[in-house]
């Protein structure tokens, strides 16, 4: 599973219940410019998300998480 993920062409970004980074692919460093050092344990929504839309996608990730249904960034 690892070499997939580490080998795909599209960025992997992981995150746990709270927000926060727990995986990040080499596409993920090549398309966002942060490297997985400095993005693991970061919240995904100060490290991805414009800041015009952040409060939005804390809103939706947190309706999401609460009944499982819902859109979080248009997914």
């Amino acid at each position: 599973m690892r070499q997939i993920i580490d080998t795909a062409r599209d960025a992997f970004v992981s995150v746990d219940a709270t927000g926060l980074i727990t995986d990040w692919n080499p596409m993920a460093e090549e398309i966002s410019g942060w490297s997985r050092e400095l993005a693991l344990g970061r919240s995904m929504a100060d490290t991805l998300i414009v800041p015009q839309q952040r409060a939005a996608h804390q809103q939706a990730l947190a309706h999401f998480r609460v009944t499982g249904t819902g859109r979080v960034n248009e997914h």
